[in-house]
């Protein structure tokens, strides 16, 4: 190694030094396990046994071929993101435009907004399964018989028609909060006289909203998409703690869900990995899809 290449690292060792627990966690949680998935999908095995099949493409192949609920979960996976992502981001954003500025009254409601997304999954689930979508003492059902809607009232877990969008619909609660943090900082970052400039040239609150708050805040809309795209697709335990995938209808299966009843109930370790690799492949490509998209609507900056 040439000497001045030595110098340079034994100058930048200190700083060289602060990479290395980053580093060591980012192989440890995320390189190693992903690359350990990778590998088991090529082999059949229970989880259990000291010896694994090497089974090649079989799992993709019975994955795409003969397991039917696979497209089940496929679908209604992209279907509850797709809610996720236009609920959260739209609830986060009119939160936002109602309470960014500085106040203490909208301290205690930013306060309110975000409680749901530092609370337990297990409690909230719980809380709604049996407080608000129970069919014969939940909140909902109890309000539609009180104003003479009766034949609204439905089991709302258990009917198809109605169980993913429930579901999903809580999680927009519970998200909400974290979209409307990353709004709120973006609004903070717009010059107060771009507003200004906008109130003398006659424009009212709509018209500034829509000229100048929804362009300035495009990059941040771009950030918080992409993050709440991530979040759909690996939702697990909201899904699985109020409807446990659907039980044998699918209703909500998700394949999440899926790669999870595979590996612990069925005990198909390899199939369930393959899973979870198409999930990780989905994932990349729907965000870079989506970044791709966003790139351009922002003319390509």
């Amino acid at each position: 190694m040439k000497p001045a290449m030595k110098a340079l690292l034994k100058r930048n060792a200190a700083y060289y030094s602060f990479l290395l627990l980053p580093l060591t966690l980012y192989f440890l949680f995320f390189l190693y396990p992903n690359a350990s998935a990778l590998i088991w999908s090529f082999f059949k095995w229970d989880g259990m046994a000291p010896e694994m099949e090497f089974v090649g493409l079989k799992n993709y192949i019975d994955l795409f071929t003969k397991n039917t609920i696979f497209y089940t979960a496929l679908k209604n996976t992209f279907a509850y993101t797709i809610i996720l992502m236009i609920g959260s981001n739209l609830m986060g954003l009119i939160v936002a435009l109602l309470i960014h500025k500085p106040s203490k009254i909208n301290n205690v409601f930013r306060t309110v907004f975000y409680l749901p997304g530092v609370l337990a999954t297990v409690a909230i689930g719980s809380m709604w399964t049996l407080g608000v979508y129970n069919p014969n003492f939940g909140v909902l059902n109890t309000f539609l018989r009180s104003i003479g809607l009766d034949a609204l009232t439905t089991a709302w877990l258990a009917d198809p028609r109605t169980a993913l969008f429930c579901v999903a619909l809580v999680h927009v609660w519970q998200n909400m909060g974290f979209s409307m943090i990353l709004y709120i900082a973006g609004l903070q970052e717009i010059p107060e006289e771009l507003y200004e400039a906008a109130s003398i040239e006659g424009a009212d609150s709509l018209q500034t909203v829509w000229h100048i708050t929804l362009p300035l805040l495009r990059r941040v809309a771009s950030i918080v998409m992409v993050l709440v795209l991530i979040f759909g697709m690996r939702s697990f335990d909201l899904i699985f703690i109020m409807t446990e995938g659907g039980s044998a209808f699918g209703t909500t299966e998700v394949l999440t869900t899926l790669l999870f009843r595979q590996g612990f109930t069925f005990r198909k370790v390899g199939f369930s990995n393959a899973i979870a690799v198409i999930l990780l492949i989905v994932v990349v490509l729907t965000s870079a899809i989506q970044k791709i998209f966003l790139r351009e609507k922002d003319g390509g900056q």
